[in-house]
């Protein structure tokens, strides 16, 4: 067990800036989704827009839409929980998303965003014995 998780700390490792083949991080990806206990990997939802920030490696979990206007997506992201958060606030702001004023506390993080008709919020969890956090991403689009 410790020589599996060895492995799979120095395979998100190598993988680090993502600068690893395609085929390097997509065998991360489906380790992080195992890890994190978040299903099979997905394709990014065409409902997550195009230019909407994610950390480089993050395994998409499940997602839908359960009242029609809303994306409520999970996710795994390698790395560590401060270096993950702090990659979330500067992006969207990057991007042109007023971010709120977060909440952190041992072992999660969170923050609201907006951007024109988007809002949603943006929630990291760690997770024990997983070199990864959960993700959960909830967007609406006001009508």
């Amino acid at each position: 067990m410790a020589v599996a998780l060895a492995s799979a700390v120095v395979l998100v490792a190598t993988v680090g800036a993502w600068g690893g083949s395609d085929r390097t991080a997509a065998a991360a990806r489906v380790y992080l989704a195992k890890c994190a206990k978040i299903g099979a990997g997905h394709a990014r939802p065409a409902a997550l827009p195009a230019r909407f920030p994610l950390p480089a490696g993050t395994a998409i979990g499940a997602y839908g839409s359960p009242r029609g206007r809303e994306l409520v997506l999970t996710g795994a992201v390698p790395g560590d929980l401060q270096r993950a958060a702090a990659f979330m606030r500067s992006a969207l702001t990057e991007r042109g998303y007023a971010v709120g004023a977060g909440d952190s506390e041992f072992g999660e993080a969170e923050a609201p965003f907006s951007k024109g008709a988007l809002r949603g919020k943006w929630k990291l969890n760690a997770i024990v014995a997983c070199p990864a956090m959960k993700l959960t991403l909830v967007l609406l689009r006001d009508r």
